[in-house]
């Protein structure tokens, strides 16, 4: 990272310690930096926003330090999965994966998010997913569950048409691979 970019992350680090809001985005981050959960050790950040970075990969640490999180923000990112212990930020209401390189979504993540509201996938290259285990797993909370632009299999599309206690938007199959060109 370039002394512009440190710079930047320690200032918005300062400004967590005040607000409880985290914005890391736009911070040319290809890791999260360990410094910065030094930099927040006193603060008790509800919200964190990483998008727009080059994250490839969040790490298990990430999830053990910031608990307390209601708004995860991930999207604009290189992610390819997300961390199977995600599901310890128990008091999560959105999170955002959006615009990343999704292949597979941990339902299992989802299942053990108690107030997970919603959850936004657009845009990855998400084919299938267990959508029995997704739509079981959603419980009372999960609301909005957004998968619009990946090329979702037409069995799970069946699947994700037929729920009707989660709104969930999907887009046309043609829609789908015109996003990944």
């Amino acid at each position: 990272m370039a002394a512009e970019e440190v710079t930047r992350v320690v200032h918005r680090c300062e400004q967590a310690n005040e607000d409880g809001k985290l914005d890391l985005s736009r911070c040319l981050l290809t890791s999260f930096p360990d410094a910065v959960f030094h930099l927040t050790r006193q603060a008790t950040v509800k919200s964190c926003d990483l998008s727009h970075n080059e994250l490839k990969k969040l790490t298990l640490k990430f999830a053990k330090k910031f608990t307390l999180l209601t708004v995860l923000d991930l999207s604009a990112n290189k992610l390819e999965s997300l961390p199977e212990n995600l599901d310890q930020l128990t008091s999560l209401l959105k999170l955002d994966a959006s615009n990343n390189c999704l292949r597979v979504f941990p339902v299992s993540v989802v299942s053990n998010l108690p107030k997970i509201e919603e959850l936004n996938l657009q845009n990855n290259r998400i084919s299938d997913l267990d959508s029995q285990s997704l739509v079981s797993a959603s419980g009372n909370s999960l609301v909005d569950i957004n998968l619009e632009m990946n090329p979702l299999s037409t069995e799970t599309r069946i699947i994700l048409q037929n729920v009707s206690d989660v709104n969930i938007k999907i887009s046309e199959p043609d829609d789908d691979y015109n996003s990944l060109d």
